[in-house]
């Protein structure tokens, strides 16, 4: 959850100061930052508690070190009480993980007479087939990506030619093929604005986290975010056997044998010859929470950038 970015860990003592970044690629689980300047968070005094915030204390390393974790409440839901290192941290692991889909892909767009080729978070171009006529709308300039309030994300790119430039919107929607926005337009004399949906972009505040809706009123469910995976099947091999999800249809288990065969194979479950939705953006399921872990061993998480 977004609301997740807003919380501050103020260092009592005897602890060194911490920073908390949500890990989106480890089941949320949560880092802690050493490297920070603790500064004036050496001390419960340095951060007194705020009316209308959720204030809890925790303690790792058998004690030895203690947090006091605040959430602020629903008057004061922002990034603003945080300190500038903090908020700085939060908004690029944000911007990361929405981005990250994108990052490395180039989409093709034709619009009257011109072709256009934007390769998200690097740069794009303009052309027209059949010519010579090509021209740089700008790259990409890391720096000025803003995360906006309900979930978006802009983009800029300048130095193009003849000084043209180009701000990509990533807007709340959906990202299945036929049904995603992708569209260019010349707002002004040589400044473009390119707009792609995603449903990485919408707030998801509604019914704890399964709903939400776009600009035009669409409802979209949470399985939308799956939607990317339409098409493909995600396998893993565990010893003897190896399992097989399509999405959104089914899950099989099977042992592919020295000659590729898939024997013995079986199905886990499906969706075929039910009356379950399976459409784009209407599949129906629910968030599970994981078992907590039993073992300290299990506790650790994976790299940030390790997908589990």
């Amino acid at each position: 959850s977004l609301a997740l970015a807003a919380l501050l860990l103020v260092a009592l003592p005897p602890a060194a100061c911490g920073n908390f970044v949500a890990s989106l690629h480890s089941n949320f689980v949560v880092n802690l930052d050493f490297e920070g300047d603790a500064g004036a968070g050496d001390s419960a005094e340095a951060a007194p508690d705020v009316p209308d915030e959720d204030v809890k204390v925790l303690a790792f390393a058998g004690g030895e070190r203690r947090f006091r974790c605040r959430l602020p409440g629903p008057s004061n839901a922002s990034l603003g009480g945080a300190a500038p290192q903090d908020a700085g941290k939060t908004r690029e692991h944000f911007l990361a993980a929405k981005l990250a889909p994108l990052r490395g892909q180039c989409w093709k767009l034709a619009k009257d007479y011109w072709s256009y080729d934007v390769c998200f978070g690097r740069r794009a171009v303009q052309f027209r087939p059949g010519s010579d006529a090509r021209f740089s709308l700008g790259e990409h300039v890391p720096g000025s990506d803003e995360l906006l309030p309900d979930g978006g994300v802009r983009e800029l790119y300048t130095g193009g030619t003849d000084n043209r430039s180009m701000e990509v919107r990533y807007v709340c929607g959906s990202a299945e093929s036929a049904s995603r926005t992708f569209t260019i337009e010349e707002q002004r004399p040589l400044v473009y604005v390119v707009t792609v949906s995603g449903p990485a972009f919408c707030t998801w505040r509604e019914k704890d986290g399964t709903e939400a809706h776009d600009a035009q009123g669409r409802k979209l469910l949470v399985s939308s975010l799956l939607e990317e995976l339409r098409g493909n099947c995600v396998n893993l091999t565990e010893g003897w056997w190896t399992y097989e999800y399509c999405y959104p249809r089914d899950m099989v288990q099977y042992h592919l044998q020295q000659n590729r065969k898939r024997d013995p194979e079986y199905t886990i479950g499906t969706l075929n010859g039910t009356a379950a939705p399976v459409a784009p953006d209407t599949v129906e399921s629910t968030l599970v929470r994981l078992r907590p872990s039993i073992s300290p061993r299990e506790r650790r998480a994976p790299p940030s950038g390790h997908w589990t």
